[in-house]
């Protein structure tokens, strides 16, 4: 499945990841060149809360929130993404589900099943 609105991110997660234990990787890029200044992030958690809203820059901001390791730490993510709707920013496959914001990727893979 693909999703090519931004605004349409939060119930895609909150039907297929809500309160499951997920493994998160996020990758951001400084540049162009997907090469440098990559910085990855990864960790296992539950993603409580998530929220797509319109920005200043005419495109939208994208807000997901993740308990850490049954503890009460909560790890925030920020993406931007486009306005437009020609770009696919997120895509569905069997358990994972892939994030594209501007200059960032975010996957959210299911670890067990409810």
């Amino acid at each position: 499945m693909e999703i090519m609105n931004a605004e349409e991110i939060p119930s895609l997660l909150r039907d297929h990841l809500q309160d499951l234990e997920i493994h998160v990787t996020f990758v951001q890029w400084e540049s162009d060149d997907p090469e440098e200044d990559e910085s990855i992030t990864e960790f296992d958690g539950v993603l409580v809360k998530t929220s797509v809203s319109e920005n200043k820059f005419q495109g939208f901001d994208g807000l997901f929130h993740f308990q850490l390791n049954h503890s009460d730490d909560i790890s925030e993510i920020l993406m931007d993404f486009p306005s437009g709707s020609e770009d696919v920013v997120a895509t569905l496959e069997d358990s994972v589900i892939r994030i594209f914001g501007d200059e960032s990727m975010l996957t959210l893979l299911k670890l067990r099943e409810s």
